[in-house]
């Protein structure tokens, strides 16, 4: 489910065409209508705003560096939540394809790079699968528990 989350707003993030919102903000209409008829920072420049141009570059450029913070955080969330390190881990490493497919604009060799990692990555993580299954994983902040546990219980000694 968070995966999905991340997705949706990598998504909708990635979706806002900075060139139109700016230009339509400084009155200057439709940049569609305007030289090659994209929105981005090259055609807001024909407009002859290198100010608009230089912030939709870098609006645009950002999508990118923000998408991959919010994915970091995806990562910190599920370990938060579930209180599993690996689990954490291997759900982010299985939703990177998917998001390397988004974020990329559709380009296939990297979601298969991603996907690669992916298999590699559930390979090393084989062992600690197999514990989560099992309910033998352990969760984060769980030994230094049990270590206060036992220190309580232990008399001291004289």
């Amino acid at each position: 489910m968070l995966a999905g989350i991340a997705a949706v707003c990598g998504y909708l993030l990635g979706s806002v065409p900075w060139g139109l919102v700016l230009t339509r903000m400084a009155g200057l209409g439709d940049i569609r209508e305007i030289g090659s008829g994209n929105i981005g920072a090259t055609n807001v420049l024909r407009t002859g705003h290198k100010f608009l141009a230089l912030l939709t570059l870098v609006l645009d450029a950002s999508k990118g560096a923000v998408a991959a913070l919010i994915f970091m955080q995806f990562r910190l969330l599920v370990a938060g939540a579930f209180k599993y390190s690996s689990m954490a881990s291997i759900l982010s490493i299985l939703a990177s394809p998917v998001i390397a497919m988004w974020f990329g604009g559709g380009n296939q060799p990297v979601a298969i790079m991603a996907a690669g990692l992916a298999v590699l990555s559930i390979i090393r993580h084989k062992d600690n699968i197999r514990r989560l299954f099992k309910g033998e994983e352990s969760r984060i902040g769980q030994k230094k528990a049990e270590k206060k546990a036992e220190s309580e219980d232990t008399p001291p000694s004289s």
